[in-house]
């Protein structure tokens, strides 16, 4: 990855639980890359690190602001966090709360992951390498990674096409 050009990372693990998972698999690849500043909206967790710029708690305005400016969204599986990215045409990297870890009551951000995988602008992970291996591949050919290097409107499709088709499956469950 090049270190010329400061690429800046927006991390988001949610403001309900605790994903200090995600958080220090970041810390672990940040800290690699003097390139790369990273900040983060952490919720009811206490990590600390010396590399990204952790705060608890953003308003919608501060919230909304840091995916517009970021290079590459970090995230939780969220679905509202997955549509700002969109909206943005940011590219985003998922990692599923888990329930057997903890992370949540119930494992709808697995389904969720794996119904989203197949876009272009979301890549799923699930530990510090998978996270590395993708940040670097999205900042090194960012074009191939972004919702505009397909139209829009095909990638807006495919979204509700696989929320529709995510929708369905549960409401049989």
């Amino acid at each position: 990855m090049s270190q010329k050009n400061n690429k800046i990372i927006f991390i988001s693990i949610g403001t309900r639980f605790v994903m200090d998972r995600l958080l220090e698999d970041a810390d672990t690849v940040i800290k690699k890359y003097p390139c790369l500043k990273a900040s983060a909206q952490i919720g009811p967790s206490s990590f600390q690190s010396g590399h990204i710029k952790a705060t608890q708690w953003l308003d919608a305005f501060d919230f909304d602001r840091a995916v517009k400016m970021c290079d590459v969204f970090i995230s939780h599986a969220g679905m509202g966090n997955i549509l700002l990215a969109e909206k943005y045409n940011k590219p985003i990297i998922i990692m599923p709360r888990r329930t057997d870890l903890g992370e949540h009551t119930n494992d709808h951000q697995l389904a969720t992951a794996d119904a989203l995988q197949r876009s272009a602008f979301i890549h799923v992970v699930n530990n510090a390498q998978e996270l590395e291996q993708m940040l670097v591949n999205i900042l090194e050919k960012p074009q191939e990674h972004s919702s505009q290097s397909h139209s829009n409107k095909i990638n807006r499709e495919n979204l509700i096409e696989a929320l529709k088709g995510y929708l369905t499956e549960n409401e049989r469950v």
